[in-house]
Parts: C-alpha cells; structure tokens; sequence
C-alpha cells in the first residue's frame, strides 16, 4: 500500500474530517487520537487550549462557535451538574466526563456526527466605525484596543440598528437653526 487511499472511480478520495484533541496528559491524547484515527479523522493534538494560555474548555468553546460550526465534544474532569449545563450552553455538542469509557465516547462521536449540521449563512463580518469595532459572530464590540461590555439586550439593540442602516451608522449633524430665524417671515 501506497499510504495514499484506494484508487475511487470519479476522481479522488474525500478528505479526512478533521478534528483537534486538546488534552494536557500527552499518554491520553494519543490514545485519544488514536481512537480518532481509527474512526476515520485526520487528528491534531495539543497540549492546552488552543495553545493560547489562560483561556479555558469554556472559553474557548465560546470562541470557537463565533467563527466555527465544527462539532466540539468536552471530555473533562468537571462533573458537576452546573458545568455540563454550562458546557452545553455555550456551545458544545457533548460533554463526557473523565473516567470515561473509550467505547462510550466513540459511540457518542458516531452519533454526533450522524445529525447533520445545520447550514450557515455567511458569517457577518465585523463592521467598523471609526475606532469602534462589532463582531456580530462573536457578539463582541471594541473601541480601539478594548472589549466594551454590553448587555444581551444592547447588543442586540445594535445588532439591530447595524442591519436598519446597511451603511454604517453616521451620525447625524444637528440642525443648523439660529434662535429666532424663520419666526415672523412670510
């Protein structure tokens, strides 16, 4: 065997979905990506979340929905009721927690990957005005170097106004009046 895949009729053979391990115990990862690769996955592994420091399972979970679609399965620790709930909500597809079996989660990969991913719409880019930027996808505004704390329902309300005002949000001049003008001429 060549390493190249079984010759298909009508051109080549599909790509290996992807997926990323993130695991911090390097003998688990590779078991993990082991499993993987006998499931059919192309796999990459780190060692932390997303090699960006400081940023946990959540966090990143949140931040990879803001761009990404990608099925995402924590494999934690933490199993406490409040942080599955809390996995769940923020984007994951599946929680397990450790110990777990092996067979388990690659049955509960296999049925993951059996609901099909609802079709996105073409991400909206990040708007700009002057300093002030908005990342709808991320639900995230900054005004120059810094994250300007929003409520849901703010957010929401400039979301909103964005998409009344396709061309951005200009502000509008004051009208030009002087005290008393127009006031007794006909």
């Amino acid at each position: 065997m060549s390493g190249h895949g079984p010759h298909r009729q009508g051109g080549p053979a599909p790509a290996l979905p992807r997926l990323l391990v993130v695991e911090d115990e390097a003998p688990l990862a590779r078991l993990l990506a082991g499993y993987f690769e006998r499931e059919g996955f192309a796999v990459t592994t780190c060692g932390d979340d997303l090699m960006l420091p400081g940023l946990d399972g959540i966090e990143a979970c949140r931040q990879i929905r803001g761009f990404s679609d990608a099925y995402i399965v924590m494999l934690t620790a933490r199993a406490e009721e409040a942080d599955k709930i809390v996995g769940l909500s923020t984007g994951a597809d599946d929680y397990v927690t450790k110990p777990f079996s092996p067979g388990e989660l690659m049955a509960r990969v296999r049925a993951m990957r059996r609901r099909p991913r609802a079709t996105r719409p073409e991400p909206t880019p990040v708007r700009r005005f002057g300093d002030l930027a908005i990342d709808p996808a991320a639900r995230e505004v900054r005004r120059g170097p810094d994250q300007v704390e929003l409520t849901r329902l703010e957010f929401d309300l400039l979301e909103r106004a964005l998409r009344a005002a396709p061309h951005g949000l200009e502000p509008t001049p004051a009208p030009r009046t002087s005290v008393g003008s127009g006031l007794g001429r006909r």
